[in-house]
C-alpha cells in the first residue's frame, strides 16, 4: 500500500461535507442551540471577563452562552453567568451584550 492509498482512506466519505456545527447549553433557560447563534461571555485564566465577538467563539477561557431568547437583563438580573463563570461580571459586559442584541 503506498502513502496516497492511506490519504484516500482517511477521506470523509461524503466529499465537501459540511462542517459539522457545535451545539451549546444556554446559562440561563437550559435550552440547546447553534454555538453560532448564541453570545459567549468568557473568562480567562487571570480572571478577566469578557464578551466573546469571535464569530468561531474561539476568544479563549471559559465560556458561558446565552441564546437568542434569552436577554442580557434578565441574566444580569438572576446572575446566571456569573454562576457558571463563579466570578463577578461586570455591568460593561452586559451592557455590551444588550448592544450586540440590539444590533441583531
Amino acid at each position: 500500500m503506498t502513502t496516497t492509498d492511506n490519504a484516500d482512506s482517511r477521506e470523509s466519505s461524503v466529499p465537501n461535507a459540511p462542517k459539522p456545527v457545535g451545539t451549546r447549553k444556554c446559562s440561563l433557560c437550559g435550552g440547546s442551540g447553534d454555538k453560532r447563534g448564541m453570545l459567549r461571555v468568557a473568562k480567562t485564566k487571570d480572571g478577566v471577563v469578557f464578551l466573546d465577538k469571535a464569530k468561531n467563539g474561539k476568544g479563549g477561557g471559559r465560556g458561558a452562552y446565552l441564546c437568542a431568547e434569552c436577554s442580557a437583563a434578565t441574566a444580569e438580573k438572576k446572575h446566571a453567568l456569573e454562576r457558571v463563570l463563579k466570578c463577578k461580571v461586570p455591568p460593561e459586559v452586559y451592557a455590551e451584550m444588550k448592544a450586540v442584541r440590539s444590533e441583531q
